[in-house]
């Protein structure tokens, strides 16, 4: 098999992180795939994309991308061009290796950025659609990340958002034992992937990234003038899945935005 290449560029990463994040960041890019054996997280991005709903031609941003699992079926469900933005270079060479293997990997654009940062640069309606997963939670200022998001997105363009609001592995062991194996579950990197999170769970726990509700991440949504539809739990409760627009600008008037 011939195997093409992603394009990669360096932009701004890290720009807010602090060091002990970024090797946690670094570290779990080791282990993350082993997700890929986990019933609930298979789910989780075949939901995303089934909102996201990519059709032919389409520009999609893949934000906070990781190891490139939404990237890689969003490319397999429609022939659109992706742009897959990481502050971890590690996460972004896992990406960029199995992209590679992929029938349209030269329609991918994979940059080591900082969000807000990279965000910063794009110009105006540069995106059709713009999916996240699992990422937003790790972002102080939320709402100035969803008006970025907003401002790059094409008129009619909409933002799929997957993000945890609750620790916990309770109700994905659950979810999990539902649907498949739960030998799966020793899996090596399966296992890698759960003591990470542990490790996430306890940097949670000191603030340095919010995992309080739902309420604050709407909140934070509605401030930049997002009209949300349809929200759901998923992923063993864990996380909420939405889908934004911006609302109109009469829409905004009347809500005094």
């Amino acid at each position: 098999m011939t195997r093409r290449s992603c394009r990669i560029r360096l932009a701004h990463p890290w720009s807010s992180a602090a060091p002990r994040d970024r090797a946690l960041w670094q570290l779990y890019a080791r282990w993350y795939d082993g997700l890929l054996s986990f019933w609930p997280y298979r789910d989780l991005v075949d939901r995303v994309v089934a909102r996201a709903s990519p059709e032919a031609g389409e520009v999609v941003l893949d934000l906070g991308c990781g190891t490139g699992n939404v990237a890689i079926a969003l490319l397999r469900s429609a022939a659109v061009s992706i742009h897959g933005v990481d502050a971890s270079s590690k996460m972004i060479s896992v990406a960029a290796r199995k992209l590679g293997n992929e029938p349209r990997s030269n329609q991918v654009a994979l940059v080591v950025s900082d969000a807000h940062a990279y965000l910063a640069g794009v110009a105006d309606g540069s995106f059709d659609k713009i999916v996240s997963v699992n990422f937003l939670y790790v972002i102080a200022d939320q709402t100035a990340l969803w008006n970025e998001m907003f401002r790059c997105l094409k008129p009619n363009g909409r933002v799929v958002i997957a993000t945890p609001i609750r620790s916990g592995s309770s109700g994905l062991i659950r979810e999990h034992r539902a649907h498949a194996s739960v030998r799966q579950l020793l899996r090596p990197k399966l296992v890698g992937v759960a003591l990470v999170d542990l490790a996430i769970d306890a940097v949670a726990r000191r603030g340095r990234f919010e995992l309080q509700g739902a309420t604050p991440v709407l909140a934070a949504a509605d401030a930049a003038g997002a009209e949300i539809d349809d929200i759901v739990s998923c992923y063993g409760d864990v996380d909420i899945l939405f889908t934004a627009r911006r609302a109109c600008q009469s829409q905004r008037n009347d809500l005094g935005v």
